[in-house]
């Protein structure tokens, strides 16, 4: 990997870590335990990945709490498109399950 592309890759680590992971539990109405922030305040790539947390933990099962399964999860982020998750998000969400055949 030549250096730039790598530079590359670790300033996405940072920016993750440093910004991202702060918000990923942010929902876009302002709830979240970083309570205040909302819909534009809250990063795409924040959503993105709170959207699949949601998603894969709805789906997996937990030593605390039993898988939904994926059908649950998607029509939890469908039922809640554009009030708690990015409708954008969730559109890309939902063609990768349903279009593409993603699995976990």
């Amino acid at each position: 990997m030549n250096r730039l592309k790598r530079s590359k890759i670790q300033k996405i680590r940072e920016d993750i870590r440093g910004n991202n992971v702060r918000v990923v539990d942010l929902r876009m109405v302002g709830s979240g335990y970083l309570a205040g922030l909302s819909d534009g305040e809250i990063l795409l790539e924040a959503r993105i990945l709170g959207l699949a947390d949601i998603v894969e933990a709805m789906s997996s099962h937990r030593p605390y709490q039993v898988a939904r399964g994926i059908d649950k999860a998607l029509e939890e982020i469908l039922q809640n498109r554009g009030v708690l998750y990015d409708p954008n998000a969730v559109d890309a969400c939902l063609k990768l399950f349903t279009e593409k055949g993603f699995r976990f």
